[in-house]
């Protein structure tokens, strides 16, 4: 256990089964929770449409509902990235976290 502040930032655009199936990787396969227990969990959303089943809010996932992202849209990925620098970090100068990452929501995670 570490007492680094994390903050982990998934981005989704519709895709309920993949998010649910990377949380759950992030919390049953991966010893990242264990490693860091105070770790804060925010989903970046891009549509509407969106679904994050109840025992993800009870674990204290966050949701960040991107209102500026039309549902057509194609979206530009970029921008995601910045959001979830600028809403990690906060401040360059008296940062509130250690370490940002930011992920898809499909991504595999491996012990």
């Amino acid at each position: 256990m570490t007492q680094e502040r994390v903050k982990v930032f998934i981005v989704t655009y519709k895709r309920t089964h993949e998010l649910h199936l990377t949380l759950k990787q992030l919390y049953v396969n991966t010893d990242f929770i264990k490693t860091y227990p105070n770790a804060e969990i925010t989903i970046i959303n891009n549509h509407s449409d969106f679904f994050l089943h109840e025992k993800f809010y009870q674990k204290g996932i966050k949701v960040l509902h991107n209102a500026t992202r039309c549902d057509w849209s194609n979206g530009n990925l970029s921008r995601n990235w910045n959001e979830a620098i600028l809403h990690g970090f906060k401040d360059l100068k008296n940062p509130d976290a250690d370490i940002v990452i930011a992920m898809h929501d499909d991504q595999v995670l491996h012990k």
